[in-house]
């Protein structure tokens, strides 16, 4: 595990209260650079709130409270970044209605890209960014269709019942 570990580029750990996942956060906070550790925060703020409490004694500077807030419905609220010294960053993963049906890492990725170019990431190729796009709007566009579609009955069966 440890090998595995300095040999990463970047770590991602998602909160959580096992004994395993602060015994990875203390492995990763003795050997990784701040800026390689990212920690997906779940919209669920008892599990936050008892993660960041068993967290204090791990890292030199207390997590943000507020990082587990997120809309219904959103499964990570989420992410933290550390600076140099360990000095912890929300990154809220906030995504209006279209970008909402791109996948978590390409929304993940869209968040984190100053952070992820630190640490030499680069974009997918531009025919997989845009198939995926071009899936979103198939998707949007069969939406309006149905949506079209059951506005058409609706006022149909109005006009035949004699409503104004």
């Amino acid at each position: 595990m440890l090998f595995l570990m300095l040999r990463c580029r970047l770590v991602v750990l998602r909160c959580g209260t096992g004994d395993s996942l602060f015994w990875e956060l203390r492995q990763a906070v003795a050997l990784l650079r701040p800026e390689q550790l990212i920690i997906l925060v779940p919209a669920d703020p008892a599990r936050y709130a008892e993660f960041r409490r068993r967290t204090a004694g791990i890292l030199p500077h207390p997590l943000p409270a507020d990082a587990a807030d997120a809309p219904a419905r959103q499964r990570i609220a989420s992410t933290i970044t550390f600076a140099y010294g360990w000095h912890p960053t929300v990154v809220f993963l906030r995504f209006r209605f279209p970008w909402t049906l791109l996948a978590l890492d390409t929304r993940l990725g869209l968040r984190l890209t100053p952070a992820l170019k630190q640490l030499g990431y680069r974009r997918r190729q531009r025919w997989a960014r845009r198939a995926e796009i071009a899936g979103m709007l198939i998707v949007v566009g069969w939406t309006a269709v149905r949506i079209a579609g059951i506005v058409h009955d609706l006022s149909g069966f109005y006009r035949d019942n004699g409503f104004p």
